[in-house]
């Protein structure tokens, strides 16, 4: 990646752009009206010394302290296509995390209602009647005995979502200083971001319908977290019960979890970035 620029273009056409965003930079700006945010970056870089910034419409975002792939389209029509196939979840979006501790199983699925707090916090609840489906599947890809790398795939899209899931099951993830972060502290995690990484992001494009898949390798944090451990993973003996969650509603906390193995997405056209020198 580019290191005078909080992100890399991966791909670029008359309909769409898709970043690779570094963690510690926002999307979009906040109601607080924040600047320098990837948006407003974005669109510099592709007026190209003109005197115009041209159109750039946002799709999806990822947190400030999450690093990965984003899409961002170039037109009404292009916005209007892609909102339209991300609400009903038709990309594929993989994530790889660190989460806290040693996970009981091997695969396993979070589904629960997500609500929103007085101060924007976001939480579960087992009751069907509030919130917005929030489903998370996981995967573990290795053992760290004192953490756990997990790849994610999200089906739902929920402000937060994978950052609340884990918490709630308490694994939230490394770095997190939001949910559950007394759990979340590890002195060999000393990077200032979340152990959050979105690493593939496969959609059809909006006008053309042609399939596309972007891959984005682990960041240099979590590769340096990894060699603190030995170089293969650590055997755990077979777990077969999912973590449960710790959801709440207005009135009282409840529990609730489900597990279910997490399917793996259809292969597309890669156009994978090498990482930077």
């Amino acid at each position: 990646m580019n290191r005078r620029r909080p992100f890399a273009v991966l791909h670029e056409d008359p309909d769409i752009v898709v970043v690779e965003k570094s963690a510690g930079i926002l999307t979009v700006p906040t109601p607080q009206g924040e600047g320098n945010t990837l948006v407003q970056q974005l669109r510099q870089h592709l007026a190209r010394g003109r005197s115009f910034a041209p159109r750039l419409e946002v799709v999806h975002r990822l947190d400030r302290d999450v690093s990965g792939v984003l899409v961002f389209a170039r037109s009404p029509e292009a916005a209007d296509t892609l909102r339209r196939d991300f609400a009903a979840h038709r990309p594929q979006r993989e994530y790889v995390a660190l989460v806290a501790g040693d996970l009981a199983s091997d695969t396993g699925t979070f589904a629960t209602r997500m609500l929103t707090g007085k101060s924007l916090q976001r939480f579960s609840t087992d009751r069907e009647d509030l919130g917005e489906r929030a489903v998370t599947h996981y995967r573990v890809e290795r053992r760290l005995g004192v953490a756990t790398l997990v790849s994610v795939r999200l089906e739902t899209g929920r402000r937060n979502q994978i950052r609340v899931h884990f918490a709630e099951a308490g694994h939230p993830i490394l770095g997190e200083t939001r949910y559950r972060p007394d759990l979340a502290a590890d002195r060999r995690w000393t990077a200032r971001r979340l152990a959050l990484h979105a690493r593939l992001l496969a959609f059809a494009h909006p006008v053309s319908g042609q399939p596309l898949r972007f891959e984005s390798p682990l960041p240099p944090e979590f590769e340096a977290y990894l060699r603190r451990f030995a170089r293969g993973p650590v055997q755990a003996a077979a777990r077969t019960t999912a973590p449960r969650l710790r959801t709440r509603d207005p009135d009282r906390r409840t529990s609730a979890g489900r597990s279910a193995p997490a399917g793996p997405g259809r292969g597309l056209r890669s156009c994978r970035r090498r990482r930077a020198r």
